[in-house]
């Protein structure tokens, strides 16, 4: 009887060694195919997103310069020193642009049915004072420093998003210069200060694609590593929470990650990074890699849980 037993015990670990191995080979390609969908997923909407960010970013820069472009505005003195009468006519001129903005849907300052996010229209003289302005009390106020040199140097400037200290509202900053009508020469500058909702609706396309996945998360970081899209609706961390790792480094330095890396977090993830060059963004998309392997470790666990038992 011992021998008998022996000799089955020895026969069923032969028969069940191969299966071992195979399931453990077709596991590991189970593994890959999931991470692999999910990546793609990852991809497609990440490009997608990117080339609409990008998109509605230069319509406000074009906004921008339209503005700067115009008669009135144009009238600003190189030298600092202007007509109150040319001032009231730029109020004016500005408060008219931001109703026009707001009330028709399809005017000349928005493009096929996407309306303008435009909150504040702000135009600054040659040392970065506030001389008009659509909100009032902002009149007579001074602009970031570097707001001036940049717009001075190219002319068309993205700030980025940024805390507005005059305001304390966050805000996607568009600058352009304005340009005297006789002189040519640097005479002040345009400021659009507009919604960030754009960023934070790339999060709820995010939520879409990812309804057939496991949960998820998608966000945007600026070259300061801040985090400048809402986390489930808690708007608390924008440009408030710090998510630097490797993969980001990597991201702004070009290099783009697909496939298995260590977050933030410490936390192993699935996921996707995408460099934005032209705002110094990084885009991340990533799921935990044990959500992502949830069904397929349980199926696995199952199988070796029925084999124990019959041993």
């Amino acid at each position: 009887m011992k021998i008998n037993k022996k000799l089955s015990l020895m026969f069923l670990g032969i028969s069940i060694i191969p299966l071992m191995v195979f399931g453990g080979y077709s596991f590991e390609k189970f593994s890959e195919a999931l991470i692999d969908d999910r990546i793609d997923a990852y991809e497609a909407i990440l490009i997608s997103e990117k080339n609409d960010v990008d998109h509605r970013i230069q319509l406000r820069l074009e906004e921008a310069k339209i503005i700067a472009g115009n008669y009135l505005p144009r009238q600003l003195s190189p030298d600092g020193i202007n007509d109150p009468q040319i001032i009231q006519d730029i109020q004016n001129h500005i408060d008219s642009i931001y109703k026009e903005m707001n009330l028709q849907k399809n005017s000349g300052y928005s493009v096929i049915d996407v309306e303008s996010s435009i909150e504040i229209i702000g135009i600054w003289d040659i040392d970065g004072k506030i001389v008009a302005n659509t909100q009032r009390d902002l009149i007579g106020k001074s602009m970031p420093t570097h707001y001036i040199e940049n717009v001075k140097e190219r002319g068309l400037y993205f700030g980025g998003l940024e805390r507005d200290t005059l305001t304390d509202e966050n805000y996607l900053v568009f600058l352009s210069s304005i340009r005297n009508w006789e002189t040519d020469e640097f005479s002040g500058s345009v400021l659009l200060k507009g919604n960030a909702e754009i960023l934070n609706k790339i999060t709820a396309h995010f939520d879409d694609v990812d309804k057939k996945f496991n949960e998820g998360d998608i966000y945007l970081v600026d070259s300061q590593y801040r985090r400048i899209t809402d986390a489930n609706n808690d708007r608390n961390v924008i440009l408030t929470q710090n998510v630097e790792s490797q993969v980001i480094t990597d991201c702004f330095n070009g290099i783009e990650t697909s496939g298995v890396f260590t977050n933030y977090q410490g936390k192993e993830m699935v996921g996707k990074t995408l460099f934005f060059e032209d705002e110094q963004w990084c885009l991340v998309a990533e799921t935990e890699l044990v959500l992502v392997l949830a069904e397929i470790n349980e199926f696995r666990n199952s199988i070796l849980d029925r084999k124990s038992t019959r041993l």
